[in-house]
């Protein structure tokens, strides 16, 4: 092996050494959030959220209450503020998981509307609310109805017209802009009539789990017992099963929610892996404040490994692989001809999930007229978690050095590598000369 290293190593090129990095990594679309609650009744005060700690994550969870219009329509002045919701915290960098319910504190039969056709007429107001707004929009959670929005405890929610309001909602999707329902089973009855049965393939509509690691069903999310071929497509599945499930679509679609603590767990010492099951859920954001129990758990639990992670609390390791994390592991320069030579890149996805919004790649090195730089063909979408994939270029380098970086198309904002010797919004990848 060493033999074959020194073949085809470049003389020309010295790759830099590429080493993980503890430090946070503020990177779109992914991370712990907070809530924020507004009534669409009152004009909306941002003032308590210029003071907060923890302003920095890049996601926050936005739940509008429209319960005051139950029996009514959504006005211009309605659509007004949330239209100053959605700006205000878009002005501050921030990606935007929405809510818009009907309750938000467990008495959706008291605050729903008496009528399903009032709940359609507002699932068209929401879809053209949504319209105007869903470049900015990352995930938009659950259809309205019941408790917390969460689509239980209501009167809305059999199969038939859950299907319904999805479908008005998503009329206002737009290609940036992901869909959540509450649990698998609900996936799987709004989507039946596209895939009756068959293997799924997403299309815009992911999950999010407030009732993560809750009980043995997650609250309600899953069955005791039963597996895909003995309950059939529309009936909830048992955990392993229902896993399985979301380690498929959510490669595709993004899934988070809530963590909560397990007392009967706890007390029997009957833990589940966390990692494990973060990793094959694939979940991308977290809320950072519910539930507490659970989340002092994962800051006093030390983790026991063979990488740079050895000894971190296992509420840090969570954090930083929630969603995608890319790592740069090697770089290597081959001749072509005269003057190109081809750069490959390996990367590393160690994070829970993927990344799901379109990437550009970009190379920048010394050429002939100064700093150039150059798009590589690929799409950071295409290495999924867990897995690594190498970056291909044709470069004609001048003496110095090698960069890469990328960035999200639709905004522009930077996507960070999880690298220690990380500069600003690049990585160095090594010296070229000749």
């Amino acid at each position: 092996m060493k033999l074959f290293q020194k073949i085809f190593k470049n003389k020309n090129f010295t790759s830099a050494e590429f080493e993980e990095s503890l430090r946070p990594i503020n990177n779109p679309c992914r991370g712990w959030c907070r809530i924020f609650y507004f009534m669409i009744e009152e004009e909306p005060d941002f003032t308590p959220f210029e003071v907060l700690p923890d302003f920095e994550d890049s996601l926050v969870q936005l739940i509008i209450n429209i319960g005051a219009v139950s029996k009514g329509y959504l006005e211009q002045v309605h659509y007004g503020r949330m239209e100053k919701i959605i700006n205000y915290f878009r002005s501050r960098g921030k990606d935007i998981i929405l809510r818009i319910v009907y309750d938000h504190e467990g008495h959706a039969s008291e605050r729903e509307p008496a009528f399903f056709a009032n709940v359609l007429e507002h699932a068209g107001q929401v879809s053209e609310f949504l319209d105007s707004v869903s470049k900015e929009i990352f995930v938009f959670q659950g259809l309205l109805v019941g408790n917390w929005g969460e689509m239980h405890s209501s009167r809305f929610v059999d199969e038939d017209k859950l299907r319904k309001i999805e479908a008005e909602i998503e009329k206002g999707r737009g290609q940036e802009m992901f869909m959540a329902v509450r649990k698998p089973v609900q996936w799987r009855r709004i989507r039946r009539i596209r895939y009756d049965g068959n293997e799924p393939q997403p299309d815009g509509l992911g999950l999010f789990n407030d009732g993560m690691f809750g009980s043995d069903t997650d609250l309600g999310t899953y069955s005791l017992q039963g597996d895909r071929e003995e309950m059939g497509w529309s009936q909830a599945w048992c955990r392993e099963a229902e896993i399985a499930f979301q380690n498929h679509i959510c490669r595709q679609v993004p899934n988070g929610g809530e963590a909560l603590y397990d007392e009967a767990a706890f007390r029997k010492n009957q833990l589940p892996d966390y990692i494990n099951e973060l990793t094959r859920t694939h979940i991308t954001y977290l809320n950072r404040e519910h539930d507490k129990r659970i989340l002092d758990y994962w800051k006093k639990e030390k983790l026991v490994s063979t990488s740079v992670w050895n000894g971190e609390s296992l509420f840090d390791y969570i954090g930083a692989h929630l969603g995608y994390r890319f790592i740069i592991r090697s770089a290597a320069l081959k001749k072509c001809n005269n003057v190109e030579y081809v750069i490959s890149v390996t990367i590393e996805n160690t994070g829970f999930a993927n990344i799901y919004r379109a990437c550009s790649i970009e190379i920048e090195y010394q050429g002939k007229n100064g700093v150039e730089k150059c798009i590589p063909d690929f799409d950071l979408r295409s290495c999924e978690s867990g897995t690594k994939a190498v970056i291909r270029a044709v470069i004609a380098p001048e003496n110095g050095n090698i960069y890469i970086s990328a960035k999200q198309l639709a905004d522009g904002k930077t996507i960070y590598f999880a690298n220690a010797d990380r500069e600003s919004e690049r990585i160095f990848l090594g010296a070229f000369e000749k």
